[in-house]
């Protein structure tokens, strides 16, 4: 019971600004003395501190009290195919310090994991808090999770399978280690400081490298039966193509709307030798093309790069017009390399959904609060999660 008020106290402070004991009793109806020992407890630890005094209604002024998110701080990780990036946050999700290394993926799962401790390295090196703590580190990844064994059970851009994810970390990092799906994270970062907080129904999709979502439902982020809720990429959205997916399926969403087929597709222009703008732009080298030069030239009113980006966007309009008829969402924010082509891309895929979508249903897609840096404060927001619930234990 003490852990459940404890939770409930801290949520509280957390909403607001400020806020004052008498209050914190009045909304949870807890009794003076037991708002009074779980403050005590929460100073001691450092999340709670005290502000001064506010205006009387008669009487002694009272003492109010706020959240203390900037003396404490979390490491935060974003495992991608490209880049691994890491931040030292505080608990206001106020970045000081970021570093983004090129992930070695040839390396193999060994190479790879000593970036990630490396990065951890120089991360803690860099903190002078004058006593702080960092009090965990939270890690997005791209893949299938099994929270309960703590394993990766598979990653296709990474090529891991059954990938005991946790207990190599720990055997290195002495810190509370909390990790999900890259994509699931964006959606917890959401909820705890951006337009989720406000939403108890919404879907944030991820259009990157692959595509993938994060489903949140009466306030709860949905994880499955099995912790692999989300894969939003491989359902099967044209069954009679023949493009093949990295997991092996063809037709899949992911397979014809990723930011990587949109590359593809451009450096099969640049093989056909059929524009001439795109071997301008890419010096003629096929490894230079990416999604968004394909997205800047189609910007610019190249027929051949609006044609790839109209069919990207086409399929995907598809997949989320399917998941709004499913989940009835609030809102679908969407984050990703891709999604960072603003109005391009934003635009047309409004029209394409509107046009698709059941007369009684009328939903804005949106951007993520935190563009690029969606699945860092998602991995930050987890470690938050994990302290509000005591599920995380502080460092001594």
């Amino acid at each position: 019971m003490n852990k459940i008020n404890t939770t409930q106290v801290l949520s509280v402070i957390r909403s607001q600004e400020f806020i004052s004991r008498a209050e914190i009793c009045r909304v949870l109806g807890l009794t003076a003395p037991t708002v009074n020992k779980i403050l005590a407890q929460l100073a001691e630890s450092g999340f709670v501190e005290y502000i001064g005094h506010g205006k009387s209604g008669g009487g002694r002024p009272p003492m109010l009290i706020k959240f203390n998110g900037k003396n404490n701080f979390v490491i935060g990780i974003d495992i991608g195919a490209t880049t691994i990036r890491g931040v030292l946050s505080n608990l206001d999700a106020e970045f000081i310090l970021e570093i983004q290394l090129s992930t070695k993926l040839k390396s193999g799962e060994s190479g790879v994991m000593e970036q990630i401790f490396s990065l951890v390295d120089r991360l803690f090196a860099r903190k002078n808090f004058n006593g702080a703590k960092i009090l965990g580190i939270g890690i997005g990844v791209p893949g299938l999770i099994d929270h309960k064994k703590g394993i990766i059970d598979l990653s296709p851009d990474f090529g891991w399978k059954n990938m005991e994810f946790h207990r190599r970390l720990s055997e290195r990092i002495k810190l509370p280690i909390v990790f999900d799906n890259s994509t699931r994270l964006m959606a917890v970062g959401e909820k705890k400081y951006g337009k989720g907080m406000e939403l108890d129904d919404y879907i944030v999709v991820n259009v990157g490298y692959g595509i993938a979502a994060g489903i949140v439902a009466n306030g709860k982020i949905l994880g499955g039966a099995r912790g692999h809720a989300g894969e939003f990429g491989h359902i099967v959205i044209d069954p009679h193509s023949d493009v093949l997916c990295d997991c092996g399926g063809k037709g899949h969403l992911e397979a014809l709307s990723s930011g990587r087929r949109i590359a593809d597709l451009g450096r099969l222009l640049l093989t056909n030798n059929v524009d001439k703008d795109l071997k301008k732009l890419s010096e003629d080298k096929a490894s230079n093309v990416t999604a968004k030069m394909i997205a800047d030239l189609a910007r610019q009113g190249n027929p051949n790069a609006i044609r790839i980006f109209d069919s990207a966007l086409h399929y995907l309009s598809i997949g989320i017009v399917n998941m709004i008829n499913v989940f009835d969402p609030k809102k679908v924010l969407i984050g990703g390399g891709v999604a960072l082509n603003g109005d391009i891309f934003f635009d047309n895929l409004n029209k394409l959904v509107s046009k698709n979508m059941m007369s009684a249903k009328k939903i804005q897609i949106e951007p993520v609060s935190f563009g690029e840096n969606a699945t860092l404060v998602g991995a930050c927001a987890l470690v938050l999660e994990g302290l509000l619930n005591f599920d995380i234990s502080i460092p001594k």
